[in-house]
Formats: structure tokens, sequence, C-alpha cells
């Protein structure tokens, strides 16, 4: 664990879990040269 997690934990605090999606959703869609992207934000790739 990170060193946010063990604060947290320490302090008896414990996040929900993430949900799973409820459908499939396509990440972004390229129109020449432009990516739209939506509902993203800072993640970390875990596989």
């Amino acid at each position: 664990m990170g060193k946010i997690e063990d604060k947290l934990n320490a302090m008896g605090i414990e996040l929900p879990v993430e949900p799973q999606p409820i459908a499939n959703y396509v990440p972004g869609v390229r129109t020449g040269n432009l990516l739209y992207l939506s509902g993203f934000g800072p993640r970390m790739q875990v596989w």
C-alpha cells in the first residue's frame, strides 16, 4: 500500500470500492487530428 492508504487506515477511514460499469463504453473517438475523451480522470493502469 502507499503512504496515503496507510494514513487513511490508521485513522480508521475506509474508502468505498469503485462500482463496476453497467455497460461497455468507448474511451475515446478520433475525428481527423482530434481525439475526444469523456469522463476520464487521473488513473493508474493495473494491467
